[in-house]
């Protein structure tokens, strides 16, 4: 793995990480979060987690952010509202980001890494298909959650629609 293209993807997930968070428009920090997710995307593979880059980019880049897109859209009064942060905001958002660093490097300095081999066992893509099948299935919280992606999408169009529509 090149430590150069690592960090430089690195630091392009942070910074467009903190523009989703940081844009007045909240079309454009919708396009920073697809940004992120592909940044996201692109460190899996460097890590050849192949099997997760494609899901993040199928699910994440493709399904989910085109979900959030299309609600933003379809809210015009949303998409040309500018939103504005208070300087409590700001300073209490500054406190949970030094805090949440703090954590990190605690955890980071403190835990023991294993070094050498993999400590566990790559799975391809039949692996997990047989986990979903199997008699200990993921497939119920699986269907779970694409029931709850459509009822967010059923709720996005509700609050899109106009009041005389209903």
């Amino acid at each position: 793995m090149n430590p150069i293209l690592f960090w430089s993807i690195a630091v392009f997930v942070v910074i467009a990480a903190l523009m989703v968070v940081r844009l007045p428009n909240i079309f454009h920090a919708g396009l920073s979060l697809i940004a992120t997710f592909g940044g996201v995307a692109a460190v899996y593979a460097m890590l050849d987690a192949h099997f997760l880059a494609a899901v993040q980019v199928l699910i994440y880049v493709g399904a989910i952010s085109v979900i959030l897109m299309f609600a933003v859209m379809l809210t015009q009064h949303l998409a040309q509202r500018e939103v504005r942060g208070s300087m409590s905001r700001h300073v209490s958002g500054a406190l949970v980001a030094g805090l949440f660093g703090l954590f990190a490097v605690i955890i980071v300095n403190t835990q023991q890494w294993p070094s050498g081999g993999l400590p566990f066992k790559y799975l391809q893509a039949g692996d997990i298909g047989k986990l979903f099948l199997d008699k200990n299935a993921f497939l119920v919280p699986f269907e779970m959650v694409a029931i709850l992606l459509l009822v967010a999408l059923v709720g996005a169009v509700m609050v899109a629609r106009k009041e005389g529509d209903r």
